[in-house]
C-alpha cells in the first residue's frame, strides 16, 4: 500500500513539476512551446509512464482490478508510442504536426494519469 502511495505522489509530482517549470522562470507555458519542446515533453511523460509500467508489471501481488488497469496502461501506451513517433519525426523534418495529433497524444497522456494502480 505505501508503494502505491509513492508512485501516485510521484506520478503526479512528474507531471505537476513538467507543468509548472514551463511555466515559471521565463520558461514557456504549453501553449508557447514549439513543436521540438513539445515533442521533448510528450517522451518525457511516455518515458515516465512506460518505466512506471514495467516497474509495476514486476509486482507479484497485484490483484484483478489492478492488473486489468496495468493492461489498460500498456494498450495506452502501445498507442501513444506510434503518435509520438509519428510527432517526432516530423519536427526532426522540419514539420508542423497537427492540432490533432498533438491532442491525440495528449489524450492518452489524461488517461494515463487517470490510471492508478
Amino acid at each position: 500500500m505505501r508503494k502505491k502511495v509513492l508512485l501516485v505522489i510521484s506520478l503526479l509530482l512528474v507531471i505537476g513539476l513538467t507543468a509548472c517549470s514551463f511555466g515559471q522562470q521565463g520558461l514557456k507555458q504549453y501553449s508557447d512551446m514549439s513543436p521540438k519542446e513539445k515533442a521533448s515533453f510528450f517522451m518525457k511523460v511516455y518515458i515516465s509512464q512506460f518505466d512506471n509500467y514495467q516497474e509495476q508489471s514486476l509486482r507479484t501481488d497485484l490483484t484483478e482490478p489492478q492488473t486489468e488497469m496495468l493492461e489498460k496502461k500498456r494498450d495506452l501506451l502501445r498507442t501513444m508510442w506510434p503518435l509520438i513517433n509519428a510527432y517526432n519525426t516530423l519536427v526532426i523534418a522540419n514539420g508542423i504536426p497537427s492540432p490533432q495529433s498533438e491532442q491525440e497524444i495528449l489524450m492518452i497522456i489524461d488517461e494515463l494519469v487517470k490510471i492508478v494502480i
